[in-house]
C-alpha cells in the first residue's frame, strides 16, 4: 500500500471508485508501464476488481535485466494481446469511445503528462494532475462534477504526511539517453541498461490526433463540467460514463515502473524491465518489510515493524 502511498489513501481510492461504480461508470487504466506490475499492485491493495481493463506495455517491450532473465515464472496477471498499448493513448481512447458510442463529455481522461492531455483536446474531457504526486481531493472531486455524482467531498491536499520513515533513501540514477523523437520525463536507465522503447512510460509522447492542437505552450486545458451532480446513488444519467486513468504519478503517488527499473530512485537493486519481473519485485519488496510514503522526497521508503502507518511496499506507492 505504501506505492499507493499508505492505507488512507487506499482506502479513499477505494471509496471513491466505489461512488463511480454506484453511478455506473465505468473505469480503464491505460499505462505505459508493464501491464501485469499495475495489476499485481492493484490487487494486492484491492484496486483491480474496479476496473474494466488495463492496457499497457507487456512481456519483455523495454528488455529484461539480469534479475528479469532469473525469474521466469508465469503469472496470471501478466497482460496478452488484448492488453498491449499499440497506438497513442489518444488514439486508443477514441477507437474505445467508438465501441460505446460515446460522446465527447461523456469520457474523460486523467493524466498528470501535460502531452497526453493535449492529444486528447476534441476527443474527450480531461482532469490534470499538475502535481504528478497522485491524484489529490481536488481532481477526485473535478471528477465528482464530471460524473455527476455526489459523494462525500474529498479535501485537497493536506500539509504533514505520513510518519517519517527510516533508512537512506538509494542513491539516485542517472537518466537514460532519449531515443530520437522521443520525448521523455526527467529520469531514465543506468548506465549498461538499454534505454525505453519509444514512448517509456515516463515519456508518455503519442501525436496529437487529426485536428487535435500540440502541447499546450502554458497549462494544459482545464477539465470541462458536463453535468450537474445526481442525487446520491442515482445512476449515472448525463456527464462522464467511462474515465479512463492513467497509472504512474496519477493513481499512484511514485513512478513504479522507472523506480523498479532503476530509471529512478527509490528502489534497490536488483533492478527489473520486464512484465514478469516486475511482478517478482513487487512480491519481494511486500515481503521485505515496512514502508512508508515519504512526502519530502516523494518516495517509498523503509520502516521499523509495528511503526504506525506503515504497510506493504504496494500500499506505499499509492500515497
Amino acid at each position: 500500500s505504501a506505492a499507493l502511498g499508505g492505507a488512507p489513501r487506499v482506502a479513499e481510492l477505494k471509496a471513491f471508485f466505489s461512488e463511480l461504480k454506484a453511478a455506473g461508470v465505468k473505469v480503464t487504466i491505460i499505462t505505459k508501464g508493464n501491464v501485469g506490475a499495475c495489476r499485481y499492485l492493484m490487487q494486492q491493495e484491492g484496486l483491480l476488481h474496479f476496473f474494466e481493463q488495463v492496457f499497457g506495455m507487456i512481456g519483455t517491450f523495454y528488455q529484461e535485466s539480469d534479475f528479469d532473465k532469473e525469474h521466469q515464472e508465469a503469472s496470471e496477471l501478466e497482460g496478452g494481446p488484448e492488453n498491449e498499448l499499440r497506438e497513442s493513448k489518444a488514439n486508443l481512447i477514441r477507437g474505445l469511445m467508438a465501441k460505446e458510442g460515446l460522446k465527447e463529455a461523456e469520457a474523460v481522461l486523467v493524466e498528470d503528462d501535460p502531452q497526453e492531455i493535449s492529444s486528447v483536446a476534441g476527443i474527450c474531457g480531461s482532469v490534470f494532475v499538475s502535481a504528478r504526486k497522485g491524484m489529490t481531493g481536488n481532481e477526485l472531486n473535478e471528477l465528482r462534477k464530471m460524473v455527476g455524482c455526489t459523494g462525500a467531498a474529498v479535501p485537497g491536499p493536506a500539509a504533514g504526511g505520513p510518519p517519517k520513515p527510516v533508512g537512506p533513501a538509494p542513491a539516485g540514477m542517472p537518466g537514460p539517453p532519449p531515443k530520437p523523437g522521443a520525448p521523455a520525463k526527467p529520469g531514465g536507465a543506468p548506465p549498461g541498461v538499454p534505454g525505453p522503447p519509444p514512448g517509456p512510460p515516463g515519456a508518455k509522447p503519442g501525436p496529437a490526433p487529426p485536428g487535435a492542437p500540440g502541447p499546450p505552450k502554458g497549462s494544459p486545458p482545464a477539465a470541462k463540467t458536463v453535468a450537474a451532480p445526481a442525487a446520491p446513488g442515482a445512476a449515472n444519467t448525463a456527464g462522464a460514463k467511462h474515465i479512463y486513468f492513467d497509472f504512474d504519478q496519477t493513481i499512484s503517488k511514485i513512478h513504479v515502473f522507472k523506480v523498479l527499473a532503476g530509471w529512478e530512485a527509490g528502489v534497490a537493486a536488483p533492478h527489473s524491465q520486464s512484465e514478469r519481473g516486475q511482478i517478482h519485485r513487487l512480491k519481494m519488496l511486500n515481503e521485505s518489510g515496512q514502508y512508508a510514503y515519504a512526502a519530502g522526497n516523494g518516495q517509498v521508503m523503509p520502516c521499523p515493524p509495528g511503526t504506525a502507518g506503515g504497510g506493504s511496499w504496494t500500499s506505499a506507492a499509492l500515497g
